[in-house]
């Protein structure tokens, strides 16, 4: 579930006399929200978007009730109530993030490529540049993509959605722009965020790290990466993911038969997915092959 935009909720409401009022009602749809009463907390966070509020206020509601339409998946009703947004450069910022979200990525550039987004309030320009690289990236325009997020890495960013566009830039490095330190660079910003991020960006951040390493031919420092979380790694997916990356180091660095156990150990994790399992075993398949034709 994506967050509310509670970050901005004293930018929104100010020192008003409404204040109290508004800020209990959103507290109420923000309840609705986290027990995942969604339907629930969208009326709500629309009827307090009517009420006798400030602008401000209006604007934090409504993309409360964007947020909110975007994950019962009514984007038609997203994209409407984000267009009521009662100030220009939130409302855009907020259609931005709508037009991401629904992968219309060439409608998003073709509406925001020339907008001056950094004339906006400080608090819009990160976020706002963050969408408009990943309409970039989908869209294969690496460098006004590099362009925008080094850019937006400037700018003020809640940790989560800076971790998310250091990812993005390490994606669009190692995948697109073919420079694999730059690629790690921004991958081990993400690393230096330790708790201060979501537990699945670090873990994505690590796990990157390592594929970088490993393309790179670094095995011994791919699996000392690996090594430094291997301890606090959470069973699930989590689990199978690190397994699948010390099989890939090991079967890298020619040791054929550890790779297949590890593998084979794998393979037997609870909870593997399918994609999982045929990566494991079509990789077992590959290296038992590469073992018979050199007997």
């Amino acid at each position: 579930m994506n967050k509310l935009a509670t970050t901005t909720l004293i930018v929104f409401c100010g020192a008003t006399t409404l204040f109290g009022d508004y800020l209990d009602e959103n507290k109420k749809a923000q309840a609705l929200f986290n027990s995942r009463k969604t339907a629930k907390a969208l009326d709500a966070f629309v009827k307090l978007s009517q009420g006798d509020h400030t602008e401000y206020q209006k604007c934090h509601a409504l993309q409360n009730a964007v947020q909110a339409a975007l994950n019962l998946r009514k984007f038609d009703e997203a994209m409407k109530l984000a267009k009521e947004i009662p100030l220009a450069p939130y409302s855009q910022s907020v259609q931005m993030n709508v037009l991401q979200t629904t992968n219309k990525n060439q409608e998003l550039i073709d509406q925001f490529k020339d907008t001056e987004i950094t004339s906006w309030p400080d608090i819009l320009i990160g976020p706002s540049l963050y969408y408009r690289a990943i309409a970039y990236v989908r869209l294969k325009n690496a460098k006004l993509a590099e362009s925008d997020l080094t850019l937006a890495l400037t700018y003020p960013m809640q940790n989560n959605k800076k971790a998310r566009a250091l990812l993005l830039l390490g994606d669009l490095y190692f995948q697109q722009l073919n420079d694999s330190e730059k690629a790690l660079d921004a991958y081990r910003q993400v690393a230096k965020f330790k708790r201060k991020v979501k537990a699945n960006l670090l873990l994505n951040a690590i796990l990157r790290i390592v594929k970088v390493l490993e393309k790179q031919g670094k095995y011994d420092e791919a699996m000392a990466e690996l090594r430094k979380c291997e301890n606090t790694i959470p069973t699930g997916y989590w689990k199978i993911a690190f397994g699948l990356a010390k099989a890939a180091i090991l079967a890298g660095a020619g040791k054929t038969d550890a790779a297949i156990a590890e593998y084979s150990k794998t393979l037997k994790l609870e909870g593997i997915r399918g994609g999982q399992k045929s990566v494991c075993e079509k990789a077992i398949e590959k290296l038992k092959q590469s073992t018979s034709k050199q007997e």
